[in-house]
């Protein structure tokens, strides 16, 4: 499947990828700030596995925030070096790490110890049968007890104006990702879990203030 990626990811055309890197440390950082004042990890100390998380922008702003706090950023192998040079700029080699990885395979085994794993902008990218895989791919590695947290545009939760620039998104997401990608209604985006037979807890919806919204299920 030829996808945005595979394109930004070749040598010749690493000037899009810095650009594509910055577009989304520019949208981390708003983003940041909302989740860390409306969701919490499972504990001050736990480790987050941030799941295709780039150059790893929003696992720094987790661990600049809570210094107890370890993670790894799981991604492409080329984006993972990335981001274990900006994890070392940003000093925090000592509690993060990057590993390489796509989250259609077989995870890394040392994502067991995780607690929480973490996707920002990433079930949006695809189809449902893809976001089915890549939830078990999680499941099949995760602790039971573990928790999913993602991150998206989900329609149908803000009011009128706020719904309209997620729609906005919507034709993004569809115009410049594979077929099936979407931003999804509530009830879409919770039904995927139950599809990878993740049960253990019923999905919850965080309401945050911006204009995207979390949910968190148990593993």
């Amino acid at each position: 499947m030829l996808v945005f990626w595979d394109g930004h990811s070749k040598p010749a055309n690493s000037r899009q990828m810095a650009q594509f890197d910055g577009a989304m440390k520019a949208f981390s950082a708003d983003i940041a700030g909302s989740l860390l004042i409306d969701w919490a990890p499972p504990a001050p100390d736990a480790t987050v596995c941030d799941v295709g998380g780039g150059v790893g922008h929003m696992l720094i702003a987790m661990a600049q925030h809570y210094p107890s706090l370890k993670g790894f950023v799981a991604d492409l192998p080329p984006v993972a070096a990335r981001a274990t040079e900006n994890i070392a700029s940003s000093g925090l080699s000592g509690r993060l790490s990057a590993v390489g990885a796509s989250f259609f395979d077989a995870l890394p085994k040392e994502l067991a110890q995780c607690d929480a794993f973490y996707l920002k902008f990433i079930l949006h990218d695809w189809a449902d049968a893809e976001n089915v895989a890549i939830l078990k791919r999680i499941k099949e590695v995760a602790k039971p007890g573990a928790k999913i947290v993602a991150t998206d545009f989900i329609l149908g939760s803000d009011g009128a104006a706020m719904e309209m620039n997620k729609r906005m998104m919507d034709i993004n997401m569809m115009a410049a990702n594979p077929a099936g990608a979407r931003e999804r209604t509530v009830e879409e985006y919770m039904g995927l879990f139950p599809a990878a037979v993740i049960t253990a807890s019923k999905p919850q919806l965080l309401k945050m203030r911006d204009l995207v919204s979390t949910v968190e299920v148990t593993i």
